[in-house]
This record gives structure tokens, C-alpha cells and sequence, in this order.
């Protein structure tokens, strides 16, 4: 008899002489109820127990793949999401930095503004143009002096150095 068919009979006989003690030495039948203390069947019949555990142990494994489908989906949702105001290049609201008035430039689709930052009022409207990856061109009017005015600018790292036609220079970080 091989040893696996060994430990399933003595295992066997020992549950049916623990049966037998606690049922007042009688082997119960197959079909019969008694109480089996601490066992996750008590009570049921034994040609039954094989299903139940089973069951069981079916339930049990889809209760943890659905624990475990739940946190890769909550693992999946706490990833950052790009966002959908991203900018691309210059494109976005700028801040100036220094300098004798506090302003806000706006670069949006080719064109340019920039408002005083306490009362809103206009300062300059124009255009610009990429030439480059960090690079881009200014023109714009200044509203106070009606002057057209030019300028280069490098941007990168959140930061704008722009250099106008007139030698000046001014300064602007992404707001």
C-alpha cells in the first residue's frame, strides 16, 4: 500500500475513533449528525465535508482575488494624472520678477499680453514666435507710450530672461 493511501487510513481511523468517543462509543454513520467540537463542519455528515471544504476554500480564494483586483485598482488611481493644463513651451501665465511695477504676461497661442498685477490695467499687447526650443521673439506695443518694442527671450526651468531693442532687460517666472 503506498504510504500517502497509509496516512489517509489512519487519519480516517482516528477521526472515526474520536467520533466514536464523543457519540457514547457508537460509530455513527455517514448519514448520521454529531457534534465534531472545533471542526469547521461540526455536525455535517462526512460524505458532505469534502464539498463544504471545497466551497470554502473556492470562496475564500476569490475573496482574495477580489482584495487583491481592489488594490491594484486603488493602486492605479493614486497614480498622478497627467494634466490637462500642462503647458507646452512659453504657452501659460508668467509673473515678472523685480522691476518697478508688479505684472502678469500671458502667452497664448501666438499672442501676448501683460497687465499690471494690482488694478488689471493693460501694459502691452502683442505677438510672439518660437525660434527654437527655448527660444522665442516679442512683439509688442506699450500702451503707456504707444512705442512698438521687441524682444528675444530664453526660457527654461520655469524661468524667462527676455533682452528688448532697447538694451533693457526684464525678468519672468511661470505663475
Amino acid at each position: 500500500m503506498p504510504v500517502v493511501a497509509v496516512m489517509t487510513a489512519v487519519s480516517n481511523w482516528d477521526s472515526v475513533a474520536r467520533v466514536s468517543k464523543r457519540c457514547g462509543g457508537a460509530v455513527p454513520s455517514p448519514r448520521e449528525h454529531c457534534c465534531l467540537s472545533g471542526s469547521a463542519v461540526a455536525g455535517v455528515p462526512h460524505q458532505y465535508r469534502g464539498r463544504i471544504m471545497r466551497r470554502i476554500a473556492v470562496t475564500l480564494s476569490l475573496a482574495a482575488f477580489a482584495l487583491g483586483a481592489c488594490q491594484s485598482e486603488r493602486a492605479q488611481m493614486s497614480r498622478p494624472l497627467p494634466q490637462a493644463n500642462a503647458y507646452q513651451g512659453v504657452e501659460g501665465r508668467w509673473a515678472s520678477t523685480g522691476g518697478p511695477i508688479a505684472y502678469t504676461a500671458v502667452f497664448q497661442n501666438g499672442r501676448f499680453t501683460s497687465a499690471e498685477r494690482d488694478t488689471n490695467g493693460l501694459l502691452a499687447e502683442g505677438n510672439y514666435t518660437s525660434s527654437g526650443a527655448s527660444r522665442i521673439q516679442l512683439n509688442f506695443t506699450s500702451v503707456a507710450r504707444g512705442v512698438q518694442i521687441a524682444a528675444n527671450c530664453n526660457h527654461g526651468g520655469g524661468t524667462m530672461v527676455c533682452t528688448s531693442s532697447d538694451g533693457s532687460t526684464f525678468r519672468l517666472a511661470r505663475a
